[in-house]
């Protein structure tokens, strides 16, 4: 609670589950429903929004209500919504959990260029070491609520390397 403002303006979440939109509004009107909560206007987001339903692949479904989409596209337009408030820290937890293998790469994709081309931190909860890979550069490998390991997944991967022999 001491620092609540501070996560309020600056981290957006989106947490296992599909309940991160809400259903009966369609593509456009979540990404316009989050960004009011912000405070931001629909007409000073309107090319944000453009790019972001571009970026997702939501262009086809920009009418169809959130119920009707694929469990893929509920989930990268509840990333999306996330995205919609702009702050510097994302927090995701089992972002691919349930997408089909390719809506999985899409998004893992589309993760690691925001992370790089908008200079975001995303924080990533996965019990999937091939998202990790694939998203992350730093991993912190936590175990019954202690830290056993912090490094860069290319040293962690070495570390984890096992060699069997017949």
């Amino acid at each position: 609670l001491k620092n609540s403002k501070f996560a309020m303006e600056n981290v957006s979440t989106v947490m296992e589950g599909n309940r991160n939109i809400y259903w009966r509004l369609n593509v456009k009107e979540n990404l316009q429903f989050f960004a009011g909560l912000q405070g931001i206007s629909a007409r000073k987001i309107k090319s944000y929004m453009e790019e972001l339903i571009e970026l997702f692949g939501l262009k086809e479904k920009i009418k169809t209500q959130a119920r009707n989409l694929s469990r893929g596209m509920q989930q990268k337009l509840a990333v999306a919504c996330t995205l919609i408030k702009k702050t510097p820290i994302l927090l995701l937890d089992e972002p691919t959990l349930g997408l089909d293998v390719e809506s999985s790469y899409d998004l893992r994709k589309i993760l690691k260029t925001m992370a790089k081309d908008c200079e975001r931190t995303i924080i990533l909860s996965s019990h999937d070491m091939n998202v990790v890979q694939d998203i992350c550069e730093r991993v912190i490998i936590v175990n019954k609520g202690k830290i056993v390991a912090d490094d860069k997944i290319e040293n962690l991967k070495k570390l984890f390397q096992t060699q069997s022999f017949r």
